[in-house]
């Protein structure tokens, strides 16, 4: 899973140049909150999404709202969506076949109860100190009430990187290069993509997956009384 992660605003403006997207004017107002700290479910975060032929980088909701909810905030978590059930749950089925996005990270965290670890939630980066990009699909809900639109979005995650499962964690995001993230995004332009049967989709985005060595850190030592028994 990945519930925290940190993006540095240098990194969110490299990338969207990388990707050709432009930033979102009300992005821009949002950087002092969306950057150089940690964001959890259901904050705003910076994402990059692909309409009309152009890419842009927007804020959006870190925990998505499917259409059909009648509550802004469901009871149960829509931060991470497992790849091997994506296409099978109405939570996410419509918007993994529609409206893919990318999620730029500088650094995710984990929590870790064995090993060397254990006790400590453990900060992941590049060893090549560059920005991660983790696939991801966004999706818009309407306030029935207010008339509001609100964009949220869920990140992608499949089977721990090596890297990841050596420190003690079982899940991680799906974690694209560049073209495989510009393919990704290209999705939502054609009507072909969106026709390819779910586990086409599936199958082409772990084709795609890149593998890190991760840098890690602790950063910090857990309180639970989970975490305090492990160590």
């Amino acid at each position: 899973m990945c519930a925290s992660f940190l993006l540095r605003q240098a990194d969110a403006r490299a990338i969207s140049a990388a990707l050709g997207a432009r930033i979102h004017p009300d992005a821009e107002l949002e950087w002092p909150n969306l950057t150089e700290q940690v964001l959890r479910p259901h904050q705003r975060a910076m994402v990059i999404v692909r309409e009309s032929g152009n890419s842009e980088l927007r804020a959006m909701n870190f925990s998505l709202v499917p259409r059909w909810s009648k509550e802004r905030r469901p009871k149960f978590a829509t931060h991470n969506a497992r790849l091997e059930s994506v296409a099978e749950k109405p939570t996410w089925r419509d918007a993994f076949q529609k409206r893919p996005c990318v999620v730029p990270l500088t650094e995710f965290y984990e929590p870790i109860y064995e090993g060397e670890w254990a006790g400590h939630m453990v900060a992941f980066s590049r060893s090549e100190a560059q920005c991660l990009l983790a696939a991801g699909i966004w999706e818009e809900w309407l306030d029935q009430a207010t008339g509001e639109v609100l964009q949220s979005f869920a990140i992608l995650t499949t089977d721990p990187q090596p890297s990841v499962l050596k420190i003690g964690h079982d899940r991680s995001p799906v974690f694209l290069g560049l073209d495989d993230a510009r393919a990704w995004l290209a999705q939502a332009d054609s009507p072909e993509s969106q026709r390819l049967k779910a586990a086409e989709r599936i199958a082409k985005l772990k084709a795609g997956e890149e593998y890190y060595e991760f840098t890690v850190r602790s950063q910090r030592v857990m309180k639970s009384a989970r975490a305090q028994r492990t160590r």
